[in-house]
């Protein structure tokens, strides 16, 4: 059918993800190749293009790490993916046997309706022919009375098998329906998985291939340069306090925004599996409806949170950027100005521990 044409499509896209996702994890190793050499490049010099090398080794190593991350959750989505053209299959499937049974049994019972009133009929014909010879016009009249009620008795049939032939139509375009809806899941299911997949691909690959280049040619400058001097002033590292502390208030309010969608959507998933264990057990067309609008707010509520959890991750990885800053700053001075800055750095990076725990 075109709802096991259209599973099997969502787990051609499932496959296809997981491939996406080696592909991801082999470029994220090599930024992170790449980080390694930048930051063993910039440890043999010294002055402003040392940190910069270096600044861009541990960039590239902390996309690397996203990449990883990522090639993770396009596993998880391909898993998801997969077992949703599974299920719209099976649901599909079911919900159209159910139907086709329940046909076959109103089938059954106008046959046997039809099979009664014939053989009514049958009875009345010969009993009609007995009284006649028997009885005269006494008889006749009797068997005429017997006629008419056979025929009032082959009516009721013809209109007992039409109904059931009524319900029996309905039942057929009930089950299309069901059909052409699961079909419609499963569609949607596909496009959610390629989209994603080919989104996240394009995304890694590419900050992936940017930072690798960005690396190869800091290294190459710092092959050129010996020499240079670079001091953290008190103003750099008042600088640095101020923007871990931004970053820090701006993880907070993702990690609230993130759990209010995580709690949307565990709540949409569980009316989804409600409805579609109504529809199982009473398969119609209201109940379909509700089992698709309900699934598709379940659907709404997990791209939500999909942006959500991704908009976490990405203000989390500037805040540990920006703690690490301030740590860094703090370690080159000291005194009261040093141990405040030091402070809003380690305070910075555990709201992002926090952060990616609840993003993960």
């Amino acid at each position: 059918t075109r709802a096991d044409e259209t599973g099997r499509k969502a787990k051609r896209a499932a496959v296809a993800a997981f491939q996406s996702a080696e592909e991801t994890d082999r470029k994220a190793e090599t930024a992170a190749i790449a980080g390694d050499d930048a930051i063993s490049a910039a440890a043999k010099v010294t002055g402003i293009l040392a940190g910069r090398v270096d600044e861009a080794g541990r960039e590239a190593k902390q996309v690397a790490a996203t990449g990883f991350l990522t090639a993770g959750r396009i596993r998880k989505k391909a898993e998801a993916a997969d077992i949703a053209g599974d299920e719209a299959i099976l649901d599909a499937a079911k919900a159209l046997h159910q139907l086709v049974s329940r046909a076959e049994e109103l089938a059954k019972v106008a046959e046997a309706a039809s099979d009664a009133a014939t053989k009514s009929s049958e009875s009345a014909r010969m009993a009609a022919e007995a009284a006649m010879k028997a009885a005269g016009e006494e008889a006749a009249a009797k068997a005429e009375e017997a006629r008419r009620s056979a025929e009032e008795v082959g009516l009721k049939a013809e209109a007992a098998a039409l109904q059931a032939g009524q319900v029996a139509e309905a039942a057929v375009r009930i089950a299309e329906e069901a059909d052409n809806k699961a079909e419609t899941a499963a569609k949607q299911a596909t496009e959610a998985a390629e989209l994603a997949t080919h989104s996240v691909k394009e995304a890694s690959a590419t900050r992936a291939e940017e930072m690798q280049k960005t690396a190869e040619e800091a290294i190459e400058r710092a092959k050129e340069v010996s020499t240079g001097v670079s001091a953290v002033t008190e103003a750099d590292a008042i600088r640095s306090e101020r923007i871990a502390k931004l970053a820090q208030k701006a993880v907070e309010a993702a990690i609230k925004e993130a759990v209010t969608s995580g709690n949307l959507v565990d709540k949409t998933t569980a009316s989804a599996k409600d409805n579609r264990e109504e529809t199982r057990k009473n398969p119609s067309v209201s109940t379909a409806e509700k089992a698709n609008e309900a699934g598709e707010k379940a659907k709404t509520a997990a791209a939500a949170a999909y942006r959500s959890t991704e908009e976490l991750k990405r203000k989390a990885e500037t805040a540990a950027m920006a703690a690490g800053e301030a740590i860094d700053a703090a370690s080159r001075l000291s005194g009261t100005v040093a141990n405040r800055v030091k402070n809003a750095g380690e305070k910075s990076m555990d709201t992002t521990a926090t952060g990616m725990k609840t993003a993960d």
